[in-house]
């Protein structure tokens, strides 16, 4: 569920939906808005709904978990970073085979941003030009602001969340101790 603050009203329906049809997961997160703000989500209204969320995640069952995507519903549509280091690390490719830093530069007005095409150009062909290299190192420095010039919340949005800690020596990453988790390495 794609939740749009209008729709509160939705959330303990839409849960229990997902329990009488008997889904692994019913997830419940925050409607992305661009940078313009051309949905007109207004985020200071999720606080209102942490009730109903709560109550929609208790409604889970031993068949189905209903996830409510916490962090972020909390984070308002600003997140604690400004550089977007998240795409080298997970990128989209749209259904026409476009591939882009993210899902929201899809949109020919980020053509700038347009790494290739999948069905015109073999990915690792994109993977390895100039083209990904410059995209890449500009979306990672101080030129550009992802709290304003882009939209809310990317996929990649937690990739990017531990990188700037890390940058920031707030949390360091560290290698893993012990044995891999199974699914290690997946696409």
């Amino acid at each position: 569920m794609v939740l749009m603050p209008e729709f509160k009203d939705e959330i303990i329906d839409f849960s229990q939906l997902a329990l009488d049809l008997g889904v692994d997961y019913g997830v419940i997160k925050h409607c992305s808005d661009d940078e313009f703000g051309t949905l007109g989500v207004d985020y200071e209204k999720y606080e209102s709904m942490y009730g109903l969320l709560q109550e929609a995640e208790e409604m889970s069952n031993d068949d189905t978990k209903i996830i409510v995507k916490w962090e972020k519903i909390k984070d308002k549509g600003k997140p604690s970073y400004k550089r977007f280091y998240g795409p080298q690390f997970l990128l989209q490719i749209s259904g026409s085979g476009l591939v882009a830093p993210s899902g929201m530069f899809f949109n020919a007005r980020y053509s700038k941003l347009h790494m290739g095409n999948f069905t015109e150009e073999r990915f690792i062909d994109i993977f390895r030009s100039d083209r990904y290299s410059r995209i890449m190192d500009y979306l990672a420095s101080p030129d550009f602001d992802e709290q304003t010039m882009m939209g809310t919340l990317p996929i990649q949005h937690y990739v990017s969340v531990a990188l700037d800690n890390h940058v920031k020596e707030i949390q360091r990453i560290e290698p893993a101790k012990g044995e891999n988790p199974l699914h290690v390495n997946f696409l």
